[in-house]
């Protein structure tokens, strides 16, 4: 090979690396969440999940024999998951901290990978006071195995942690992929007076209340309960700093 053409030849490597990165592939513009369905907890068997972003669009996810569900969400939408074909009925609550059921979750970047674990059904409560609610312990209950001691009462015990990278989420199972002192690091991050129609501090009212947030699941109605709450955003490198590094 000539000079000319080796030089030729160095130029294109150096333009093909800076369209496409290292790899050699474009940048994932996608994350994934993954969990299981208690089929067992559940009035009837849900054999697929309807995803819904903030546009309106909506896809089916199908349920695998064993539970086992995974759905690819593009980057710079909002998204919400429904059990069943009908698609409103049983709503995934997706983060339940701060006295809400929160059914939304915003995906800042690609190449995110998050497991909730198993999700449970929740017939409702009785009173409009009762909660669904994240934490170890909620009083005198504790969270175990994805249900209060001494309850059917599905909760979730922490906030799952992202898996960034090209590792496969269907290794992490849920349990144990948490930190239960995360959420709080996360509510603390936001540094907002009013998060979500709630205080961050005294988690009273403000802007309009829980009523400001449409997408919010009533606690008296049907839902689904996973063992792990989301983080308030979902994503990895620039467009997020929710996950860990894959090895």
């Amino acid at each position: 090979m000539n000079r000319l053409s080796f030089l030729l030849a160095g130029s294109c490597a150096l333009v093909a690396v800076s369209a496409f990165g290292c790899s050699g592939a474009p940048a994932p513009t996608a994350s994934t969440l993954a969990g299981s369905v208690a089929q067992a907890s559940f009035p009837k068997a849900v054999s697929a999940i309807i995803v819904k972003s903030d546009s309106g669009k909506t896809s089916t996810v199908a349920v695998g024999a064993d539970g086992r569900f995974s759905v690819t969400l593009e980057k710079g939408a909002s998204y919400q998951l429904f059990l069943g074909a009908d698609g409103k009925s049983i709503p995934i609550v997706l983060k339940s901290d701060q006295a809400r059921l929160q059914t939304q979750v915003h995906v800042k970047s690609g190449a995110a990978h998050l497991n909730i674990g198993s999700v449970r059904y929740w017939g409702g409560a009785s009173t409009s006071e009762a909660k669904v609610v994240a934490g170890p312990t909620t009083g005198a209950k504790s969270c175990v195995g994805g249900v209060f001691a001494n309850s059917s009462q599905p909760c979730a015990s922490g906030t799952s942690s992202a898996v960034c990278g090209e590792g496969d989420d269907e290794e992490s199972d849920g349990d144990g992929e948490h930190s239960g002192e995360h959420s709080g690091e996360h509510s603390d991050e936001q540094g907002a007076d009013c998060v979500d129609g709630l205080d961050a501090t005294t988690k009273q009212p403000c802007d309009g209340g829980p009523a400001a947030n449409p997408t919010d699941a009533d606690a008296a109605s049907e839902v689904g309960v996973p063992e792990l709450n989301t983080p308030g955003d979902l994503g990895c490198g620039e467009g997020g700093d929710d996950g860990e590094e894959a090895d």
